[in-house]
C-alpha cells in the first residue's frame, strides 16, 4: 500500500531482489499486490521435496518467518504491507468461500479507500478557493497594469489604490500596505493543503531519501516546497517593502 507511481514498484522490487532468500520479485502499483518467490533452502527442510496443498498448515507455518521479514523490509522503506496467507487462498480456492482474514482484508481496503476520499475532499476544499484567487487576482493585476499604463504611466506602477476586494491590502498587517487580503486566504488555505493532504508525500519522499531512492513522492515534496517558501518569501519582502507582490505561486 501507498504506492503513488511505478517508480515506488520499482523500488520495492530493488530491494527485495538484494536479499539473499529472494529469486524474484513482481510488484504492481496498479493492484498493490507483490509476488515474492523465496529460496526454498531456506523455507523447507533439505529432505523435503514439495509441499502438499492438503498440508497447506504447515506450509504457512514454515514460510511465516521469511513472510514476515518481507513485511518488515517493505514497511521499513515506507509503504504499508501484508501477507496474504497460502492457508486461507488454498481453502478458499477449494470452497469458494471466504473467511475472516480475507473480511479483515476487505475492511482495511475499504478504509483506505475512505482515507482517499477524505483527502479528496479536503483537496478540493482547500484547494479550488486558492485556484479561484490566484486566476481572479491574475486577471485584476493585468487590468489594472493595462488601466495604468493607458493613462500615460511608463513605470507601470498602480496611480491610485485598488478597490477590488481581493487586491485591496489586509489593514492589520505589514501597515496595510503589503500583503492583500487574497493573498493572506491563499496562506490560510495553503498551510493545511500542505500538512494534511500532502503529509504522506512528504513522509513517503523522506523515508525515500534516507534510501538513496528518490520518487514521484520526492518530486512532489520539492515541487510544492521550493514554491511555497518561494511565495512566503516574497510576501515578507513586499511587507518589507509596503507594496503588494505581484508574483507568488500559492496555486501550485
Amino acid at each position: 500500500r501507498d504506492m503513488s507511481c511505478a517508480n515506488c514498484a520499482a523500488k520495492i522490487e530493488k530491494y527485495l531482489l538484494k536479499q539473499s532468500f529472494v529469486t524474484s520479485a513482481s510488484v504492481s502499483c496498479m493492484t498493490n499486490k507483490a509476488k515474492v518467490v523465496i529460496d526454498p533452502a531456506i523455507v523447507l527442510d533439505r529432505n523435503d521435496n514439495e509441499i502438499d496443498l492438503e498440508s497447506a498448515d504447515t506450509m504457512t507455518q514454515r514460510i511465516e518467518p521469511v513472510a514476515v521479514d518481507v513485511e518488515n523490509m517493505v514497511r521499513k522503506l515506507g509503504y504499508g504491507c501484508e501477507w496474504i496467507r497460502p492457508s486461507n487462498k488454498t481453502r478458499n480456492q477449494k470452497t469458494g468461500s471466504s473467511d475472516g482474514s480475507d473480511a479483515s482484508r476487505k475492511a482495511d481496503c475499504d478504509d483506505e479507500l475512505t482515507h482517499w476520499r477524505h483527502l479528496l475532499c479536503y483537496a478540493l476544499v482547500l484547494g479550488l478557493p486558492v485556484l479561484f484567487l490566484h486566476l481572479t487576482m491574475s486577471i485584476m493585476s493585468s487590468r489594472d497594469d493595462s488601466m495604468t499604463l493607458s493613462t500615460s504611466n511608463p513605470t507601470g506602477v498602480m496611480s491610485k489604490p485598488n478597490s477590488d476586494f481581493f487586491m485591496t491590502p489586509v489593514p492589520h498587517l505589514c501597515g496595510g500596505t503589503g500583503i492583500t487580503t487574497g493573498q493572506a486566504i491563499m496562506v490560510v488555505f495553503n498551510v493545511p493543503m500542505l500538512f494534511i493532504v500532502g503529509y504522506r508525500y512528504y513522509r513517503s519522499a523522506l523515508i525515500s531519501a534516507m534510501h538513496c531512492s528518490f520518487g514521484m513522492d520526492f518530486l512532489v515534496m520539492t515541487g510544492s516546497s521550493i514554491t511555497f517558501l518561494y511565495s512566503i518569501g516574497e510576501l515578507l519582502i513586499s511587507c518589507h517593502a509596503g507594496k503588494p507582490a505581484k508574483h507568488v505561486f500559492l496555486e501550485a
